[in-house]
Formats: C-alpha cells, sequence, structure tokens
C-alpha cells in the first residue's frame, strides 16, 4: 500500500470497541494507560497476538467497562 492510498477495510466491531475503551483510558488516566501499554508490550513479548494482549492488559487495568 502506497502512503496516500487509504484501506478500503474498517476495523471489525470488536476492534473498534478496544479502540475507543483505549482511548478513554488515555484521556481519562495516563498513568493507568501508560500501564496498560507496558503490560501489553510484555504480553506480545511473550508471543501473545497483539489485540489479544491489549484487550487482556485492558481488563487488568481498567475493567471497569
Amino acid at each position: 500500500m502506497r502512503t496516500f492510498e487509504q484501506a478500503v477495510d474498517r476495523p471489525d466491531y470488536r476492534t473498534q470497541q478496544l479502540t475507543s475503551r483505549l482511548a478513554d483510558v488515555a484521556k481519562s488516566d495516563g498513568p493507568r494507560f501508560a500501564d496498560l501499554v507496558r503490560r501489553a508490550d510484555l504480553l506480545v513479548a511473550q508471543g501473545m497476538d497483539r489485540d489479544r494482549a491489549y484487550r487482556t492488559a485492558l481488563e487488568a487495568v481498567a475493567p471497569d467497562r
């Protein structure tokens, strides 16, 4: 894909929800979001899929939704 081309496919519903929740945490609490990213990075380093790692870290750090 060239830089001027845009992807035609939109993310699936689960990915949209994950992105929305991550954005909410980032806006409301920067340090908690930083912790979430660190946890997700560790899980990815251990071999977990990135989306699953972020979902897992999100539940550990911000289980309120």
